[in-house]
């Protein structure tokens, strides 16, 4: 919508594979105690709707219509691209967050490490289980 209004990029990000922190999953850690089976059905949930997406474009196309009223056959495939760049084992991005420490200083920030910022725990349960690659291997699976 941004080049539809006059916007241009200027560089691809992506070609250079900077490492980002990413779009995580973020939570509260007081309510991630008190909420880890929630949790791990969310991620559950997440990593289903990714496998069906990259198997079926139809799927991203009805929700692009649905809920952004995104229809222009460009910008959708576009934004289907994007949906084929997302890791099957979304394992946090941790290299990423090494960066945003090194490059934006905050004394909050700088007080901890780059670990305090994520939990891999949930995805490594869920990979060691096969549940991911289940889900890949057939999306109705689970």
């Amino acid at each position: 919508m941004a080049e539809q209004n006059g916007a241009k990029d200027l560089i691809n990000l992506q070609d250079y594979n900077f490492p980002i922190a990413g779009s995580g999953v973020n939570v509260d850690r007081a309510w991630l105690a008190e909420h880890r089976e929630e949790t791990m059905n969310f991620l559950k949930a997440m990593i289903e709707a990714y496998a069906l997406m990259k198997k079926d474009r139809s799927v991203v196309e009805a929700a692009l219509g649905k809920w952004y009223g995104v229809s222009d056959p460009e910008q959708v495939d576009d934004m289907y691209a994007q949906v084929g760049t997302t890791p099957q084992k979304p394992y946090p991005g941790i290299d990423g967050i090494r960066l945003v420490k090194e490059l934006y200083h905050n004394p909050v920030l700088d007080s901890h490490d780059a670990a305090h910022f994520y939990d891999e725990s949930f995805v490594a349960e869920l990979d060691k289980s096969g549940f991911i690659d289940k889900v890949y291997a057939d999306p109705k699976a689970n």
